[in-house]
């Protein structure tokens, strides 16, 4: 894939998003946007490994590379892997949880 392929996603994923600041339904659709969109961004830098994964979501009008739910301990995710939320401590980055996005926030 080409830069021009990354930009044309990127913007078809943008055009998509859901507002995450408006009623709880547009909130969880946002969450499943930005699942969406960050294991696309997960499969394309698998494919490439000079793909900026921070900047496509970036690109893609995501506010971060997590998507802000909070688990069970009070922390927030901070990322998804393997479609887990993560969440990580303030204490250099420690590991806090991981819990499963389709249990819901």
């Amino acid at each position: 894939m080409t830069r021009k392929d990354y930009v044309l996603i990127a913007e078809a994923l943008k055009n998509a998003r859901p507002d995450p600041h408006g009623t709880t339904i547009s909130r969880h659709r946002y969450d499943g946007w930005h699942v969406s969109a960050c294991a696309l961004a997960d499969a394309l830098a698998n494919d490439n490994p000079r793909f900026d994964r921070e900047r496509f979501l970036k690109a893609c009008g995501a506010e971060s590379s997590g998507c802000g739910a909070t688990g069970p301990n009070g922390y927030a995710c901070t990322h998804h892997e393997n479609g887990q939320h993560v969440a990580r401590g303030t204490e250099s980055g420690s590991f806090a949880e991981a819990w499963n996005i389709s249990e819901g926030r």
